[in-house]
């Protein structure tokens, strides 16, 4: 019936948890097609909610259980709209583990990126990070992909669009840990592309690092980095480095990196 709420009993031990509810479309009725989920304490207070999430409708809340707060909770289901009715399903599992460090100080792995290797990972937790190293040969221009919702849906990969990182982005730091650059779109739709080049005269070992414009958003991302025919300026940015350009005539060009701009002469 219509502003109908189910509750759920649930005992959580210690550890990291993925709540979800989400539409059946294989119920005997319609799916509810906008669930709500809120999480409630054993008092039924409620602590967490989510309404949407994962470039879908449903509803996803990550939580963390300590030793000193395991124990009893609650899950509340209703419609996102008062008047919503449907078939749904509830599901608690264990959250999956760190794949990759966070920083250079994390004691996990760091990541290894290989020039023209594609590699799939995903942030498993809200305010997840991901950290790859990578070489960059001198003198060599190098275009960086994260390739989240965009870029991942529309090739033929077979990753149920529910698990796709909305919007990824990008960092890239010097050896020690310096920031080099930060890339927030760019790539197709929101997906994150950068530039770089090597100015030095040897291979430099430099990190790229993954993570979400939405820091409480989950998902699987692919990465990859590879040699670019990228010319270092094709027109200049300043008017004393102005390309000339005539009335009538049309002149191709690019914006090359970020912060990039052209400026034409006109007679």
């Amino acid at each position: 019936t219509s502003n109908d709420k189910d509750w759920f009993k649930v005992g959580l031990t210690e550890g990291n948890y993925i709540l979800k509810a989400y539409a059946d479309n294989e119920g005997e009725i319609n799916p509810l097609r906008d669930p709500y989920l809120i999480l409630r304490d054993e008092t039924g207070q409620a602590i967490l909610w989510s309404d949407d999430s994962r470039n879908s409708l449903d509803s996803e809340i990550y939580f963390q259980v300590s030793a000193e707060t395991a124990g009893a909770y609650y899950l509340e289901v209703q419609g996102g709209f008062k008047y919503d009715i449907g078939s749904y399903e509830v599901l608690v599992e264990t959250a999956p583990a760190d794949d990759y460090a966070d920083t250079l100080e994390s004691t996990l792995q760091t990541g290894t990126l290989v020039a023209g290797e594609l590699l799939t990972a995903g942030l498993q937790a809200p305010g997840d990070l991901d950290l790859f190293a990578f070489t960059a040969e001198p003198g060599v221009v190098y275009r960086f992909d994260v390739m989240g919702y965009a870029g991942i849906a529309s090739s033929n990969a077979t990753v149920p669009v529910e698990d796709i990182l909305a919007d990824p982005m990008m960092r890239i730091f010097g050896e020690r840990g310096e920031l080099i650059l930060r890339a927030d779109d760019g790539g197709l739709g929101g997906d994150a592309r950068a530039y770089y080049k090597n100015e030095t005269t040897q291979d430099e070992t430099l990190y790229l690092q993954v993570s979400s414009s939405n820091p409480n958003q989950l998902g699987t991302y692919k990465v990859e980095y590879n040699p670019h025919s990228l010319v270092d300026n094709d027109i200049g940015d300043i008017p004393a480095d102005a390309k000339n350009i005539n009335l009538g005539d049309t002149l191709k060009s690019e914006l090359l990196t970020r912060g990039d701009a052209d400026v034409f002469a006109v007679d």
